[in-house]
């Protein structure tokens, strides 16, 4: 049975200049529906950033999520009404079970999401992840109006085109976080409810070469540190990040140390296994350093000297590069997804063709090499964040997109 918590404490705390208050042009109730549990991705973190955002800016916000976490304690925090209602996420659809769990439950969850819709008089519903399609049909059921936010490109083409199709039909709005994902995911579609709205870089105020103090591994010493900040899913590529450790090891670059900001995630424990196999085939244990999640991630940029993102998928707008270059830390990462979008290459950074170790390491090689050309390349990675990755501008164009919908809904009233 779907279980409600909801919190009433509206205290909010650290808010900066950044979330101004202001009086609401249309005073709005926003729900957000997520099938995250974790701080530790980037789509989580960017929901947070919004609704923080709303919550300061007046407006009433609800949060649907699956199960209680450190999600639900972080969002009564700042303010949220905090929903529970259980369902099953479609992730593994090679397990037969696990595809018949899904089928089971969708139907309930729909109902009860409509119905937790209908109670609170939502406005707009924000789904944010496309494969919670769920929801968009909840909100359907409701008469609410609906958006959800594409950021991620599924690698299966029929599967890709269906789960499009199926959005594109329930959904009120559909909003691309870069144009890559427009056009890798929606074929550069034409249909009037799709926009692109990139996400706005890390918070300058907390990202402050200038004030942050570094954080390093036990047992760095003075080496120089590569560091790769993800949770710890294969399609994040960490194996390709250790492969490319061994070979500059194997190359004599004994004064160089590898730390992983980032913890394992449920139902990926194995992966995590896998990477510590590797560190102990490779006789590694001293040079690699595996720090967990952590809160405090400007802190360890901070303690890097090379930031590396290198994924295996199309990551659309990860935030790492970004955190990496306001720090003004050279970045190197893929020429994927919406990377190609988030820096200028090559003068603000470095990129390499997708799994491709050989090319990893000829990348890198140079930026050890040189502490000149790591501070050229951070100096400029940390300009372009700065004034092209503006918060403001993101949570701007969000709030007109809501009001948008939100006064559509009430014209049909």
């Amino acid at each position: 049975m779907g279980m409600e918590v909801v919190f009433s404490d509206r205290a909010m705390r650290g808010a900066r200049p950044l979330y101004c208050r202001c009086h609401p042009k249309v005073y709005m109730r926003i729900c957000y529906y997520s099938s995250a549990n974790s701080l530790q991705g980037g789509a989580e973190l960017s929901q947070v950033r919004i609704v923080t955002h709303m919550i300061r800016n007046g407006h009433e916000v609800h949060v649907v999520l699956p199960c209680e976490s450190e999600l639900t304690r972080h969002y009564t925090q700042i303010g949220a009404r905090v929903h529970v209602l259980y369902w099953q996420h479609l992730r593994m659809l090679a397990d037969p079970y696990h595809v018949l769990k899904y089928l089971f439950w969708l139907p309930i969850i729909t109902l009860r999401l409509a119905m937790l819709l209908r109670k609170h008089r939502i406005d707009v519903l924000h789904v944010n992840e496309v494969l919670d399609f769920q929801g968009l049909a909840a909100g359907r059921l409701a008469g609410v109006s609906c958006v959800t936010w594409i950021r991620y490109v599924l690698p299966d083409g029929l599967m890709r085109r269906t789960l499009n199709a199926i959005v594109l039909t329930l959904a009120n709005r559909v909003v691309c976080n870069c144009h890559s994902v427009h056009r890798l995911a929606l074929n550069n579609s034409r249909s009037p409810k799709i926009s692109a709205i990139q996400n706005g870089g890390p918070d300058p105020s907390v990202f402050d070469p200038s004030k942050v103090v570094p954080k390093r591994p036990e047992g760095a010493g003075d080496a120089l540190l590569v560091g790769q900040i993800a949770k710890l899913v294969e399609e994040k590529g960490h194996h390709t990040f250790l492969e490319m450790a061994h070979r500059l090891t194997e190359m004599g670059y004994d004064n160089v140390g590898y730390v992983i900001v980032g913890g394992p995630v449920k139902g990926h424990e194995g992966y995590a296994r896998k990477l510590d196999d590797m560190v102990r085939q490779y006789g590694l244990e001293k040079r690699v350093f595996f720090v967990g999640q952590q809160r405090d991630v400007a802190s360890w940029v901070a303690g890097m000297d090379i930031v590396c993102h290198l994924p295996l998928c199309h990551d659309t707008f990860p935030s790492s590069p970004m955190e990496g270059a306001i720090m003004g830390k050279p970045v190197l990462s893929v020429r994927a997804g919406g990377i190609p979008e988030l820096l200028t290459e090559p003068d603000n950074c470095r990129l390499v063709e997708m799994g491709n170790v050989d090319e990893m390491v000829k990348a890198i090689k140079p930026m050890l090499d040189s502490p000149e050309l790591r501070s050229q390349l951070g100096q400029a990675g940390r300009e372009e964040i700065l004034t092209q990755r503006s918060i403001a501008k993101h949570l701007e164009r969000v709030t007109a997109l809501y009001e948008s919908m939100a006064e559509e809904r009430h014209s049909k009233e």
